[in-house]
């Protein structure tokens, strides 16, 4: 049995013209201002919606319209805080000259203040700068009782025991002689320069 070129033709048009595949609304959600992590958004942001050839598209909130743009690129700008919190579907229906309409969706999650995974990342980030600070502390007051060895004033030539201090470079700390009141950076010296 053989087919007819122009009946392989005309079901090939009508099997493009009918998928669903090749017309598709592709929706993307691009964050303006506030927060979004694993799924919650909080803040300003804008839907955008790539539907080719569509003469408009109109954003839907929970099957309820909230805006419609009939201009290249579509799209709808938001604030959560004008919206209830909790799980939300944004749907973009676009419409086509032809008479074909087209639908995509998205689901996010509104949150007002912190949300679960917000608050994770938050309680994260502080426990991690409050460790590093401690363990800093805990360092430094070890070192701090350490033995720094011995310095010469290099104004008076006095000879006394190195001093720990926060401000150091290197292996020189920061001290001031005892006697004559020179601040300097006081590296250790040896046994036997010391008296």
């Amino acid at each position: 049995m053989k087919l007819d070129s122009r009946i392989i033709a005309g079901l090939l048009v009508l099997i493009l013209t009918v998928s669903p595949a090749f017309c598709e609304v592709k929706l993307s959600l691009v964050r303006k201002f506030g927060t979004e992590i694993g799924g919650e958004i909080r803040g300003t942001f804008t839907v955008k919606a790539k539907a080719p050839d569509a003469s408009s598209v109109s954003f839907y909130l929970d099957d309820q319209l909230v805006s419609t743009d009939s201009i290249e690129p579509f799209k709808w700008t938001f604030n959560t805080h004008n919206y209830p919190g909790g799980a939300h579907v944004i749907k973009a229906v676009a419409s086509f000259p032809d008479g074909r309409i087209d639908e995509g969706t998205i689901r996010v999650q509104f949150v007002s203040k912190f949300g679960s995974k917000m608050l994770i990342f938050v309680a994260i980030v502080v426990l991690s700068v409050a460790g590093s600070i401690l363990l800093g502390l805990v360092l430094a007051q070890r070192e701090k009782q350490r033995y720094q060895g011995r310095t010469r004033c290099p104004v008076c030539g006095t000879v006394f025991d190195r001093q720990w201090s926060y401000f150091h470079m290197g292996k020189a700390y920061r001290n001031t002689c005892p006697t004559c009141g020179h601040k300097f950076w006081a590296e250790a010296i040896s046994d036997e320069e010391s008296p």
